[in-house]
C-alpha cells in the first residue's frame, strides 16, 4: 500500500516523485483532516485486498472495539515479527484515522484481515495453525513453562470480554491455553484478555 495523493502544509523533502502533492494552508489542513489536531499532512491511498489468510505466526484479535487499540495490535505484531493481523467479529475498521495513526506506519507492513469470528476459527482450522490465548483454567500451562509451536495464531480478547464465544467453530479449531503469571493474573492486575 503506497500514498496516491499527499496533502501537505509546506514542502517536504525525499518523497517519492511519483506521488501527487498538493500544497494548501494550515487552516484548509485543519478543515481536510478527520483529526482533531491535523498531523502536518494527509494521505490518500487505496485499501489493499488482503486474500486468504496466510503466514505462519498471527496475531487474532476479537471484537477489539477501540481503533487506538487494532493500531497498536498491528504495530505490536509488526514488532514481534507476526506475518499479519487477523481482526475477528465487530472490531473497529483498521483503515480509520485513528487506528492508521495508532499502527505507526506497520499496517503498511503487514497483512490485516476482517471477518466474522466462525470464518477466523475455520480459517486457522484449514492451515491448520493452532489457536492460543491466555486462559484462567486450572489446566492451562503457566507462560514460563510454555512451549509456542512455530506455527500458531495468538489470540487476544476485546477490551471487556473473554476470548472467542464458545461456538460450534470455535470447538472446531485446537486451543492451547497458558496463565500468564505476575501482576496481571492477580486479583490487583487487569484483564489477561
Amino acid at each position: 500500500m503506497h500514498p496516491e495523493i499527499l496533502i501537505l502544509d509546506e514542502p517536504v523533502d525525499g518523497l517519492d516523485p511519483a506521488v501527487s502533492r498538493y500544497y494548501v494552508t494550515p487552516e484548509l489542513l485543519d478543515y481536510v483532516s478527520p483529526m482533531k489536531t491535523a498531523p502536518e499532512l494527509l494521505f490518500v491511498c487505496r485499501i489493499p485486498e488482503a486474500g486468504p489468510v496466510e503466514g505462519d505466526r498471527l496475531l487474532l484479535a476479537e471484537d477489539l472495539q477501540d481503533p487506538g487499540n487494532v493500531g497498536t495490535l498491528i504495530r505490536t505484531a509488526n514488532a514481534f515479527g507476526f506475518d499479519g493481523v487477523i481482526l475477528a467479529g465487530a472490531c473497529a475498521d483498521p483503515f480509520g484515522p485513528k487506528a492508521v495513526r495508532a499502527s505507526m506506519g506497520a499496517l503498511f507492513r503487514r497483512k490485516v484481515w476482517t471477518m466474522p469470528s466462525g470464518e477466523a476459527i475455520l480459517a486457522l482450522k484449514e492451515k491448520s495453525i493452532p489457536l492460543v490465548a491466555a486462559a484462567l483454567r486450572a489446566d492451562a500451562e503457566t507462560l514460563g513453562k510454555c512451549v509456542f509451536p512455530s506455527r500458531m495464531a495468538l489470540a487476544i480478547g476485546n477490551e471487556g470480554t473473554k476470548v472467542f464465544v464458545d461456538d460450534d467453530e470455535s470447538k472446531a479449531a485446537r486451543r492451547t491455553g497458558f496463565v500468564v503469571t505476575g501482576r496481571s493474573a492477580t486479583k490487583d492486575g487487569e484483564s489477561t484478555n
